[in-house]
């Protein structure tokens, strides 16, 4: 999300979807020199031998302030209004700041830095006596500097006061009302509310996509070949979502083979998740964008509930859906096979496929590179991610494949690489095949230095036999060879054997090494550094 500024409704696209540096995203940029671009600055592979896998570990908790003595529920609920005022009472104020410091209440660390951000964007007040405040419960100063309290406080296992969720809904508020309606008082929830970050824009700030208007491939004269596309076939039915206009929109409901689809796309972690939009519950979810963040990853929200969804894990996270999920493991949609290729390579593979018209009724001038040309070729992180490992630079490209508990990740120039590779997730076995090109994307027109960057990397992944191991040097990229020499077809559902063997697709995820690092922090890492 970050710098878009697409709005519901309103014409003009092409002017609005221009990477612009507004005083929201310098407040909260999160540089980190030491990274480097996208694969910058990484040690090259030795020519021979499978890499070691490197175990992640968590990153290190900071000790948690103490807390002499909780102040009563009924005089936080009076604070935190207090709070929420534009000309709050300078004796009223004073009063409450010196009785949590008397108590030294740490559970009002949380509203703090709330302020802190919804002050710096000016639709809160921020009183200097509040910085103080915060930086004598916390023991650590990083004055009005959002990004730096955000990143302390996720390392931390502070809890907020009673109370937080609806009242950080209704600070939000002041940006957007409709916020309010997404935070409420009483909602539940499985992930801190208090490192839920506003991404900039509004509740559908970014317009989704709803039934969007379909072409034949022979009319998509506005892609380029080497344009990267995300692939779905379904039911056989394919089709491709052109990432020129998934940046700019992030979300797709669709229906693609008779089946209500949702394209999901993250660019801020890079991640890009197709869901069945069928629920276990019998509904069928329109999903949209939230305008908040958790962990740099968007939060979506349905049209249907108002609950909360994480993009990355396909789970509602806070809202009713929440307990209606409940006792459920893993994505509660059902993930959908998606592969990031180039327009060439898909519409080769699927010469029948249709892809999205450029006509979405939201104005004109989808241009490739745009709106995050800036973002995706420099180290820096728009949004603070607690999670963060060093195994890699944060916007390295990696795999990752969930299986029986167990979550691993391999490095995209690993992949690159070796083209084919052979392991094991948990107890399953999988093969990778991977192109030996990155998928790039190349800017038509760029105010900045850089012209293009690496979109992604075409790779799937399919269930093997313990007895069978796939090699390289297929003769084209529809097959893949195994160790007898056998030429197996590669399809979107399966790898298909000479003999009829079928070996089923397995889901993975493409995305930045901090988006799969921050969601799986006990993640093996094949090719990190």
């Amino acid at each position: 999300m970050g710098s878009v500024q697409i709005r519901r409704g309103v014409p003009g696209l092409a002017g609005m979807a221009t990477i612009t540096v507004i005083a929201t995203l310098l407040l909260v940029a999160c540089s980190d020199p030491a990274e480097g671009p996208p694969d910058a600055r990484v040690t090259p592979f030795a020519p021979a031998g499978p890499p070691a896998p490197t175990p992640s570990a968590r990153p290190p908790d900071i000790l948690r302030p103490a807390m002499l003595a909780p102040i009563p529920d009924a005089r936080v609920r009076e604070i935190l209004d207090l709070w929420l005022q534009r000309e709050p009472d300078e004796a009223a104020l004073a009063a409450a700041h010196a009785e949590i410091l008397g108590h030294r209440d740490v559970r009002f660390i949380a509203p703090l830095i709330e302020l802190i951000r919804a002050g710096g964007a000016r639709f809160a007040h921020l009183d200097p006596s509040q910085v103080e405040l915060l930086g004598a419960l916390a023991g650590v100063s990083y004055g009005r500097t959002w990004d730096r309290w955000a990143d302390w406080y996720g390392r931390t296992s502070l809890t907020p006061p009673p109370g937080f969720t609806g009242w950080k809904g209704r600070v939000m508020a002041g940006f957007d009302p409709d916020f309010a309606t997404l935070l409420s008082d009483g909602a539940p929830s499985t992930i801190r509310v208090e490192m839920i970050a506003w991404g900039g824009v509004p509740v559908d700030g970014i317009v989704t996509l709803d039934a969007p208007a379909i072409i034949a491939a022979a009319e998509a004269t506005y892609l380029r070949p080497d344009e990267p596309v995300y692939g779905v076939l379904l039911n056989g039915e394919a089709r491709a979502y052109p990432l020129r206009i998934m940046d700019a929109h992030e979300m797709a409901n669709d229906v693609l083979g008779g089946v209500p689809v949702a394209i999901t796309h993250c660019p801020l972690c890079g991640s890009g998740v197709a869901y069945d939009r069928r629920a276990p519950d019998g509904r069928t979810y329109t999903l949209r964008t939230s305008g908040l963040l958790f962990q740099s990853n968007k939060l979506m929200y349905d049209a249907e509930t108002r609950s909360l969804w994480h993009q990355f894990t396909g789970r509602p996270v806070i809202g009713p859906l929440v307990q209606t999920s409940a006792g459920t493991d893993g994505a509660w949609l059902t993930v959908l096979p998606m592969v990031l290729t180039t327009w060439e390579a898909w519409l080769t593979a699927h010469p029948k496929t249709s892809v999205l018209s450029l006509e979405t009724g939201f104005g004109e001038g989808y241009s490739p590179g745009l709106p995050y040309l800036q973002y995706y070729t420099t180290a820096d992180l728009l949004f603070p991610v607690s999670n963060r490992q060093p195994l890699l630079p944060a916007k390295s490209w990696v795999y990752g494949i969930e299986a029986d508990g167990a979550a691993k990740a391999w490095a995209g120039r690993l992949l690159r690489r070796d083209q084919v590779v052979n392991d094991r997730v948990g107890t399953t076995d999988v093969v990778l095949l991977s192109a030996s090109d990155w998928v790039r994307v190349q800017a038509e027109a760029s105010q900045f230095t850089e012209d293009s960057y690496v979109g992604g990397l075409q790779v799937r992944a399919y269930e093997r036999p313990s007895s069978v191991n796939f090699v390289p040097g297929a003769p084209d990229e529809g097959t893949v060879t195994d160790h007898r020499g056998r030429t197996w077809q590669v399809t979107e559902d399966a790898l298909v054997g000479p003999d009829g063997e079928v070996l089923p697709r397995i889901i993975g995820h493409l995305s930045f090494w901090v988006g799969w690092n921050a969601f799986h922090p006990d993640t093996e890492l094949i090719g990190g550094r």
